[in-house]
């Protein structure tokens, strides 16, 4: 699968904001990256920053967490496969988390 914005050889970023849950069995998380939902199909995976993962395994948050994000999404094209990567720049709880996380 290509994507047509993304030429060999370029990558491709942008950023969006969405609210989001971390999927059940995900605390603590298992390095630096994240199975999260934002309401939409698919859950996807999220590399997310060292502080965030502190604040979790702190017992700040749970499943039912809800948190507003933002992410920044580079796409590469590289010998005929697009890799997609997801980071998460920004989180403020919503709900469900003890003294917030950001």
């Amino acid at each position: 699968m290509t994507d047509p914005d993304v030429s060999p050889g370029q990558s491709h970023e942008s950023r969006r904001a969405a609210l989001f849950r971390i999927l059940p069995g995900q605390l603590p998380p298992a390095g630096g990256t994240l199975r999260v939902t934002d309401g939409g199909e698919h859950p996807f995976s999220v590399i997310v920053p060292r502080v965030f993962i502190d604040h979790l395994t702190a017992g700040r948050a749970n499943a039912d967490s809800l948190f507003q994000g933002e992410f920044r999404e580079c796409q590469e094209l590289h010998g005929g496969i697009l890799r997609k990567r997801v980071f998460l720049t920004g989180a403020v709880a919503v709900t469900g988390v003890a003294g917030g996380v950001r």
